[in-house]
């Protein structure tokens, strides 16, 4: 097995059959007292268990060992810092400017990532419960985008919007006066101008702090998995790990595409003959339509075959 099959088959097939070795434990499976039922309305209630999957409550034996050893290389995920280069920049394809691209990643850095305790950054869902969640789904974390369309951004009246930002005074709990600074309409209707510090903004056919945002998220998938196909290589008794072969930046061997890229896809329909020429001389598509139905031309003509038959008391042609 491949590193994603030897997690898929961990989290779907075994892991879940802890469920009721863990009940056993509680004395969950006993009779006649009501902390027994309650152990077993809570183990109900839990959606995970231990190994953060859902439990099979009616499964006859335990997990594999060796998903048991996976569980807890599994675990160690979160343990682990995230860092990365001041320059780090995963939609360096979207063609957009140096300023723009800080931006985005910044924000998508405030959007995946999160200080613990201990200073470090990590994924602020998880590794181990991302990691999980894509073994169960059985696909890789997304990371494809396209190139956006940036347009100033516009009111409803089709005329692009102003603003502009204001300091607020206010006073805090101590009664020391403080001042927030907010975003407001940065055209001057009085005046039928924008403020002199008035801006512009933009806005994008697809969200570049998402895509930055997943490409980051599938990055540290990947780093995840190749971590753990280090970790379990000899370490399992029955299963045999194949070689890590994961891309970590696929989007540099496939760049973006702009939003109204054309794709040609193969014609995939039956390869009719052309009436009275050779078979070398064929077509794709559905077979020719009924002799009869080809003596109208459009509608109009149609229509006056129609009203002929009917005339004449003949039948329809169909």
């Amino acid at each position: 097995m491949d590193i994603e099959e030897l997690l898929s088959w961990a989290v779907n097939d075994e892991l879940p059959k802890a469920a009721a070795l863990e009940i056993a434990k509680k004395g969950g499976y006993s009779r006649g007292t009501d902390a027994t039922a309650s152990n077993w309305s809570q183990s109900l209630a839990s959606c995970d268990n231990s190994h953060g999957v859902v439990p099979d409550f009616f499964a006859m034996r335990p997990p594999h060992p060796d998903a048991l050893t996976i569980s807890e290389a599994m675990r160690a995920l979160d343990e682990a810092a995230i860092e990365l280069p001041d320059d780090y920049n995963p939609i360096a394809d979207l063609g957009l400017d140096e300023d723009e691209m800080r931006e985005f990643v910044g924000k998508a850095k405030q959007m995946g990532l999160v200080f613990g305790q201990d200073g470090q950054l990590r994924l602020k869902r998880g590794m181990w419960r991302f990691v999980i969640m894509n073994a169960a789904l059985g696909h890789r974390p997304p990371w494809e985008t396209e190139k956006p369309k940036r347009s100033i951004m516009k009111g409803p009246n089709g005329k692009p919007l102003w603003f502009r930002q204001v300091d607020v005074p206010y006073t805090d709990d101590k009664g020391l006066l403080k001042s927030n600074i907010i975003e407001v309409n940065g055209y001057d209707a009085k005046n039928g101008r924008p403020f002199p510090d008035a801006y512009r903004k933009y806005e994008y056919s697809n969200d570049p702090v998402i895509a930055a945002a997943e490409r980051l998220e599938y990055e540290m998938w990947a780093y995840a998995l190749a971590s753990l196909s280090e970790a379990l290589e000899g370490a399992l008794d029955d299963v045999a790990l194949l070689p890590f072969d994961i891309p970590f930046r696929p989007w540099e061997d496939a760049p973006a595409q702009p939003a109204n890229h054309k794709r040609i896809l193969d014609d995939l329909r039956p390869v009719q003959p052309i009436p009275g020429r050779p078979d070398s001389m064929a077509r794709p598509g559905p077979p020719p339509r009924d002799k009869k139905l080809k003596r109208t031309k459009n509608m109009e003509a149609f229509g006056k075959a129609i009203k002929g038959a009917l005339s004449k008391g003949k039948k329809v042609p169909v």
